[in-house]
């Protein structure tokens, strides 16, 4: 870890990149919502702007379907459990105790990305990898129609494995 600071940033990416959530869906994580032992997260509320109030709160998901469990990756686990030992203490128990902006305006100057092209990352690499769309889709807290039609662009590499069967199919 760079910094306690920088360290948070990196950690959302890492979360987006690796586990495929949303900004606020990384944001409303607690710690308690980690499972070290089973290596998995649960997505059951997110951190966004009260509309009345103008401050930021806890609230419900997009959807019914944002409700899930999410595997984490062997890798990131142990990252995590390093940066729990220097993270900054947040009142709410959150991982990373920041905004969607504050993170916005740190990644994208040094890397160009948004947490939203991560997650969009992590969609690519699980169906290019022969991750079935409806388990992307419940990964995702998506439906499997939304799925489709959002990440079901062909990669060049899908484009040209599929070239490599055909011609052995004909």
């Amino acid at each position: 870890m760079k910094s306690k600071k920088n360290g948070r940033y990196y950690i959302a990416a890492l979360i987006a990149r690796t586990c495929g959530l949303r900004c606020g869906e990384i944001l409303g994580l607690t710690w308690g919502d980690i499972d070290f032992k089973n290596n998995t997260l649960k997505v059951n509320k997110q951190w966004k702007v009260n509309k009345k109030t103008k401050t930021h709160d806890f609230g419900a998901l997009k959807s019914k379907k944002s409700y899930r469990i999410v595997p984490i990756p062997a890798p990131t686990i142990k990252e995590l459990l390093e940066y729990r030992k220097v993270a900054i203490p947040d009142i709410n128990n959150r991982i990373i105790p920041c905004t969607g902006g504050s993170i916005k305006k740190f990644l994208n100057p040094i890397a160009g990305i948004s947490i939203h092209e991560l997650r969009h990352t992590y969609a690519t690499l699980l169906i290019g990898n022969g991750i079935d769309f409806k388990t992307a889709a419940q990964l995702l807290g998506h439906d499997v129609q939304q799925t489709l039609k959002t990440y079901s662009h062909v990669t060049d590499e899908m484009f040209n494995r599929a070239t490599e069967k055909i011609s052995k199919i004909f």
